[in-house]
């Protein structure tokens, strides 16, 4: 295939290459949201029919989609959309294996099937597929907009029944089944995800019961071989947004790297590319950030959900910033472990109603016989279903052919890896094993190292790293009191198998780096302050003038226009009041200028206690 060929086959329809963009990401977007919603489904939630259009045939358009053959329902199309296409032929297994595993003796053959199925996948959209309609191009549209607007699912038919009303096209009495210009939304998700390859092995629906309260768990995963596929096929993604040295993608990093940039100038990226990589002409590095949050459902939802993302680290940071750059490989829900207690008691009462109305109910959901796991193994357990795809295609590798800068780069080899995790502390924590309670009765706060609680205010402390393969020996070795004294879980930990950056051994333990909120905003910035207070004496008199002067100077160093500088004006001053995060920056602003002041030094040196020393030692926290 040329490079010309290769730009022709990932153009599903004709037309100029911007207008195609900007409508695929429109479709895209529309279909992102019905795959992040997907949980709503599973919590009883009502979806949308097809509403007497099933085949979907428009006045303007007399065709009949089904006449193409978009769906695998024949000889022929078996393979495009389903599980089918991502089996591994024979000339595979004799022409590529290599031994990708970290810590793994085992040969692994290189994956094809991505490739394989995207080409496959060309040809039939080259070959079949037609222009979108007017009535699917104004219906994507109104969910794009509905999107962006955050609106209810029910909108979308509401604001199509006014206006096939308003036009006159539906009588006042009719409903919009009645209508030959009415799409509904899951015929429209349909059709797209047929028409973009997302048919098959997106929003999967895996249910599990946990292994500690035995509660039941609908997961909803993507295949991680297609949501790679996505990544590198957005037409969104432009030429600037790569990062490769020298805009070579075969290029190591430099000999003498004497700076820190972006991410493939780390130890994490450059050690990692001394050992994994073998064959510099055909092989390429490929980082894969792992992003991880829990986010409420909505008003009436009384369970958060936390998703599971990545991107692709061949991409700047500036695109990686992008959110259509991130995709998700599964979502971990929430559970209620009296829900599912309540449910296998009403089934085995023997009631017929409690029979009936919970007969779908999991095996041994509910049940509690038994020496309990620990409660943190059920997120690893979600984990696991979740990271399940994603760690075959990291253990094998996979080909893909590259087009970069007007060249076509055929037969690349992605050797992947995850460079680090984005979480909060609380998530960092489930993710490291660690205790997340903070108590003084912990023996060690911090999952990076072994530390002891009563010595985390002292920066020159130096403590061993934790790393996987320490902890992965207790476990084995089932050594209670060990994990205790690291105030580790006794758990299976489903973030072991994922292979980190191999400048170290550590693993998970250091691949979730702090994040600034908790850390920096809320946990430096709102420390200083409030041990300055603490220390003069929170209800004191020299507590007040410190307030009141603070708030005088944040006055004069409003920013006004000035949005790059941080807001100083409080009207309660430093210490009262509720902050936002954002605002402890122009706080320590504030608390300097005090310091450094002629009036802010006489203020303190009334205190007896406060000396010079005490003085000194809150301009250093300032500083840093």
């Amino acid at each position: 295939m040329t490079a010309q060929e290769f730009q022709v086959c990932t153009k599903v329809n004709t037309g100029s290459l911007k207008q195609r963009q900007a409508e695929i990401a429109q479709e895209l977007e529309a279909i992102f949201e019905e795959d992040s919603l997907a949980w709503q489904k599973l919590s009883g939630g009502q979806s949308t029919t097809c509403n007497a259009q099933e085949n979907f045939e428009t006045a303007q358009e007399d065709f009949d989609y089904d006449s193409l053959n978009l769906l695998p329902n024949n000889d022929d199309d078996v393979g495009i959309f389903d599980n089918n296409n991502f089996d591994v032929d024979a000339q595979d297994l004799a022409n590529n294996t290599q031994d990708l595993g970290q810590g793994n003796n085992n040969t692994e053959v290189i994956d094809r099937s991505i490739l394989g199925n995207y080409k496959t996948y060309c040809d039939k959209a080259h070959e079949l597929f037609l222009p979108l309609t007017k009535i699917q191009r104004d219906a994507i549209q109104l969910m794009t907009h509905l999107r962006k607007s955050k609106a209810s699912l029910s909108t979308y038919e509401t604001v199509m029944e006014w206006h096939l009303k308003t036009t006159g096209e539906l009588r006042s009495h009719e409903t919009l089944g009645n209508s030959q210009l009415y799409l509904s939304r899951k015929c429209l998700f349909d059709f797209l995800r047929n028409r973009y390859n997302m048919a098959q092995n997106y929003s999967v629906v895996k249910p599990i019961t946990l292994p500690s309260s035995k509660a039941k768990a609908n997961i909803v995963v993507n295949d991680a071989r297609l949501v790679i596929q996505s990544l590198l096929t957005d037409p969104r993604v432009h030429d600037e947004d790569y990062l490769f040295f020298g805009n070579d993608p075969f290029a190591a990093p430099p000999a003498r790297l004497n700076y820190i940039a972006d991410l493939n100038t780390g130890l994490s990226y450059t050690e990692t590319y001394k050992k994994l990589i073998t064959n510099p002409n055909k092989q390429v590095l490929l980082p894969i950030p792992m992003y991880i949050d829990g986010a409420a459902t909505g008003q009436f939802a009384h369970l958060p959900i936390t998703a599971v993302k990545i991107t692709l680290g061949i991409w700047n940071r500036k695109a990686r910033d992008k959110n259509h750059l991130w995709r998700p490989l599964g979502y971990i829900p929430a559970f209620s472990h009296n829900e599912s207690r309540g449910r296998r008691m009403l089934n085995e009462s023997g009631h017929v109603d409690g029979m009936m109305v919970h007969q779908d109910i999991l095996q041994d959901e509910g049940n509690l016989p038994g020496k309990l796991t620990k409660n943190a193994q059920d997120f690893h357990s979600m984990l696991e279903v979740v990271l399940e795809s994603f760690v075959k295609i990291q253990n094998k590798g996979f080909v893909w052919d590259l087009f970069y800068r007007g060249n076509l780069y055929k037969d690349v080899k992605f050797i992947p890896f995850v460079p680090f995790i984005k979480s909060d502390t609380d998530e960092a924590d489930r993710l490291a094993g660690s205790y997340t309670s903070r108590t003084a009765n912990v023996s060690q706060l911090c999952r990076y190292c072994e530390c002891p609680t009563r010595e985390c205010d002292d920066p020159h402390a130096d403590y061993p790293f934790k790393t996987v393969t320490k902890m992965q020996h207790l476990i084995d070795a089932e050594d209670l009191e060990g994990l205790k004294e690291l105030s580790q879980q006794y758990i299976k930990n489903a973030t072991y198998v994922l292979r980190f950056g191999l400048h170290n051994t550590r693993g998970v333990h250091g691949g979730c780096p702090m994040e600034m909120l908790h850390a920096i905003l809320l946990g430096i910035f709102k420390y200083v302050r409030d041990c300055l207070f603490k220390q003069i004496g929170k209800t004191s008199k020299l507590a007040d003038e410190i307030n009141s002067l603070s708030r005088e100077y944040g006055i004069l160093l409003d920013r006004q226009s000035e949005r790059d500088l941080p807001k100083t004006k409080f009207s309660n001053g430093i210490r009262k009041g509720k902050l936002m995060a954002k605002e402890y920056t122009g706080v320590l602003l504030c608390m300097a200028t005090v310091l450094r002041s002629t009036n802010g030094r006489k203020l303190l040196s009334r205190k007896k206690r406060v000396i010079l020393e005490k003085l000194a030692s809150w301009m250093i926290g300032l500083c840093w």
